[in-house]
């Protein structure tokens, strides 16, 4: 209990690294890596010492002369938005499309959304602002999985399905290994079937299936790592559980483990 009123407190003292890192400027190795390089700066004094802790409610932290904005509680926000399609993955959009923003309340389009999803991709889409999550789920590192619906036009062999599971596939010049296939139906024109991958690189569900001889005509994700129950209904959100959060933070935790 003490350990989190230190954190919560109003005059809350974290390491710098830290930080930064939950800001989503970049993770906290790389936070490192800028203060060893002289790059950042608290109350107009550069810092290199590694450890420093900073008053996240009282100083101004600055990287090459750009403020950042801090959480000054370091309590963070986490929601999950099933996306319709017909919405960009940004914030803003020059040529005036809707962005999946507008589907949130004024309060809560500030948060981040973790990884993007095409303008006609569906699903789900967790948004935070604790930059340390977003960059760790997000990063190819930790290859946490993704499942998506597919509906492919063209019919898709069982033979493909298998060749491609045990063989992967080339997407961009690199290889893609280890995709999951699953709950595959045929019908006279399409192929329906799940699809898991452990990373969201872009188009990448899309590229995998043209390598398979078919046409994604529908993409809807269904699962981001262990959230993937009780999505809300398409164009809605909810907040995500304690049990939610803790157990995407367990998944990164294990990854670190089997990556050491």
């Amino acid at each position: 209990m003490r350990r989190k009123e230190e954190k919560q407190g109003p005059a809350s003292r974290q390491r710098l690294n830290k930080v930064i890192s939950s800001t989503g400027f970049c993770s906290r190795r790389r936070a490192e890596e800028l203060i060893d390089q002289g790059r950042v700066s608290v109350n107009s004094k550069i810092i290199t010492e590694q450890g420093y802790k900073v008053n996240t409610h009282e100083d101004t932290i600055m990287i090459d002369s750009k403020k950042l904005h801090v959480n000054a509680d370091m309590t963070f926000r986490y929601y999950l938005l099933n996306k319709p399609s017909g919405y960009i993955s940004s914030k803003a959009d020059p040529q005036g499309r809707a962005i999946i923003t507008d589907l949130l309340p004024k309060k809560l389009r500030t948060l981040n959304p973790v990884g993007r999803l095409d303008y006609n991709t569906e699903g789900i889409i967790i948004f935070t602002d604790d930059g340390n999550l977003v960059n760790k789920l997000t990063h190819p590192r930790y290859q946490v999985r993704r499942r998506y619906l597919v509906r492919a036009r063209g019919i898709i062999s069982e033979e493909t399905f298998r060749e491609t599971a045990l063989n992967g596939t080339v997407v961009d010049g690199v290889k893609v290994n280890d995709i999951g296939f699953s709950g595959i139906k045929h019908t006279s024109s399409h192929t329906w079937f799940e699809i898991e991958i452990g990373e969201g690189k872009n188009r990448e569900v899309k590229k995998i299936v043209q390598n398979m001889n078919a046409e994604v005509s529908r993409l809807k994700r269904i699962a981001y790592g262990t959230v993937y129950k009780n999505i809300p209904p398409k164009g809605k959100y909810r907040k995500l559980s304690a049990e939610e959060v803790s157990s995407l933070y367990e998944l990164i935790k294990n990854a670190e483990t089997e990556n050491e």
